[in-house]
């Protein structure tokens, strides 16, 4: 991920709030996997198991739903 690590979280927190006001639980799950692969690189803990966790909510989203 290019640009700063203060900009990124901004952007991640943004882009959580606007799916989580539309109830887009695939779009949340999405970003969280995002921002756990961005943490990865910047360091930030528990980055790990925030990625497992939300690849976990994808696949069951997408069993469910069928996306």
């Amino acid at each position: 991920m290019k640009g700063n690590e203060a900009q990124a979280k901004l952007s991640f927190e943004e882009s959580l709030k606007v799916a989580g006001e539309y109830e887009a639980r695939y779009d949340l799950a999405k970003t969280r996997l995002a921002q756990a692969e961005a943490g990865m690189k910047f360091g930030w803990p528990n980055s790990t198991e925030q990625a497992a966790e939300a690849r976990a909510a994808i696949q069951e989203l997408e069993n469910v739903e069928g996306i």
